[in-house]
This record gives structure tokens, C-alpha cells and sequence, in this order.
């Protein structure tokens, strides 16, 4: 009875182990997974030339007028070359900030943009969104004659 015993303790004993064992390898792989999993997101960046391509807006009426927009963003400073119709470019300067991937800012009269917009870019399209419309730029330099007749 005696022999029984032990063999009983024994078996106890590697079971235990092998719990332990399983215990500990299901911990690291815990560990492991919680250290590595958000990465920091990079911050998105509007820097470039960009052309107006298309505009979409919920409203039901938004005019038949054309539109000509060319948009240069510095590291924060931005400048707008805006063409309405048969008219001539007007350019408009400002400062901007990007926080959680939204666009603000503020032209340099001190009126800040017409609204807080959502951006996406994937290096040659830009969208700049709200709830109410969405702007599709393309990647373009300003030409020189937009640059030279704008005032």
C-alpha cells in the first residue's frame, strides 16, 4: 500500500508540473501579446502641393459655378490659390495644426478655416472631410502663372 501511495503522489506531482508548465507558457504568451500591441500611430501629413479634383456635398443645390484650387502646405503655414468662374486666382494664407488626423486653422486675417476637417492621404490624393462634404485633391504643383496672377 505503500508502493501505491507513492506512485499516486508521483503521478500528482507531474501532473502538477505539467500544469505549471502550461500555466507558465500561457502567461508569457499573455505578456508577449499586451507588450506589443498598440503601435503608435504615425501622425498624418498634409505637407505638399494639391489641385482640387472633386467635391461632393450633401446639400441639395451647390451651384454650377467653376472652380479652380491649388493648395500648398507648409510644415504649418498653408496658402490657398482659389479661382471662382472666369474670374482670377485670389490667394489666402494661414497657419494649420493636425491633431488625431483633423485639420484646424487659421487664415491670416484671423478668421479661423470654415470647419474642423477630417484627412485622409495616401501620398497622392488628399481628402479633406466634415460631415457635410468632402474635398479630393490630387497631387500637383502650382503652376507659375496661378502663382504670378494671383492677389
Amino acid at each position: 500500500m505503500l508502493m501505491a501511495t507513492t506512485a499516486q503522489e508521483a503521478g500528482y506531482r507531474m501532473n502538477m508540473r505539467k500544469i505549471n508548465s502550461i500555466a507558465a507558457i500561457l502567461l508569457l504568451s499573455l505578456v508577449i501579446v499586451s507588450c506589443g500591441g498598440k503601435k503608435e500611430k504615425k501622425p498624418v501629413s498634409i505637407e505638399g502641393s494639391w489641385e482640387l479634383a472633386s467635391y461632393a456635398t450633401k446639400a441639395v443645390n451647390f451651384g454650377s459655378e467653376s472652380v479652380s484650387v491649388y493648395l500648398v502646405f507648409g510644415s504649418a503655414d498653408f496658402t490657398v490659390y482659389q479661382k471662382l468662374g472666369a474670374g482670377s486666382y485670389r490667394k489666402y494664407t494661414g497657419t494649420y495644426s493636425i491633431l488625431d488626423d483633423q485639420l484646424t486653422g487659421t487664415y491670416s486675417d484671423g478668421k479661423p478655416l470654415s470647419a474642423i476637417y477630417d484627412i485622409e492621404n495616401d501620398g497622392s490624393t488628399l481628402v479633406l472631410s466634415t460631415d457635410k462634404e468632402a474635398y479630393t485633391y490630387k497631387s500637383a504643383q502650382v503652376p507659375g502663372e496661378v502663382i504670378g496672377a494671383a492677389y
